[in-house]
């Protein structure tokens, strides 16, 4: 369980594809202190994505994604200097700054719209209805693992507003037209449409 607060940028300085086909990533958080604190076998969010560390080293360490995961996230656009986002696994006595973000990514989106207003960004994503249908004005949600806010949201679209300090400590600092991003959908929304589905079902 994350919390959606970032701690590190980290560049991917390794990729490589296992026996079994599995892809098998190194990473090198760009904080020095950051895997102080890291356990081998310990959860991480990798730009939202909630990986198992396989190996540890000097300020680097090693996860396995697995065929399913690249199939719904945007790791199959990460490369050797690839730029992503770190968050380590909330811990019992932690403050809750953002929203709960399990690190489970529901899909992904392209950001098609990157505009100023005053010292801010206002990014606009746009994703599948399948994701759209639970996504709502002033609700939650992580987009590469950020816990953010919903400016907006239309049948193809939605919009965050990304504040100086989050733009410079993210990756969205490095933020281009058409880059593809991991969401996750707030699990209370996704509670609440599968509740109602369940309803209808047993009333028809």
């Amino acid at each position: 369980m994350f919390k959606g607060i970032i701690t590190s940028i980290a560049t991917v300085i390794q990729t490589n594809t296992s026996p079994n086909s599995e892809t098998i990533i190194r990473i090198s958080p760009i904080k020095n202190n950051f895997s102080q604190d890291l356990i081998l076998g310990s959860s991480i969010s990798c730009s939202g994505i909630c990986l198992t560390i396989t190996e540890l080293g000097n300020n680097y360490f090693t996860v396995t994604v697995s065929q399913e995961t690249l199939a719904c996230t945007n790791i199959s656009h990460w490369r050797k200097g690839y730029q992503i986002n770190l968050e380590a696994a909330l811990k019992l006595n932690d403050r809750i700054d953002g929203h709960f973000v399990q690190g489970h990514v529901d899909g992904t989106g392209k950001i098609i719209s990157i505009t100023s207003i005053n010292e801010s960004k206002v990014i606009e994503i746009s994703t599948t209805m399948s994701l759209l249908q639970y996504i709502i004005k002033k609700g939650s949600i992580a987009v590469n693992g950020i816990s953010l806010t919903v400016n907006d949201v239309n049948n193809t679209a939605f919009k965050v507003n990304i504040i100086p300090y989050t733009w410079y400590n993210t990756i969205f600092q490095y933020a281009k037209i058409h880059d593809i991003v991991n969401i996750e959908i707030d699990i209370i929304a996704k509670y609440i449409i599968q509740l109602q589905k369940n309803y209808k079902n047993t009333n028809l």
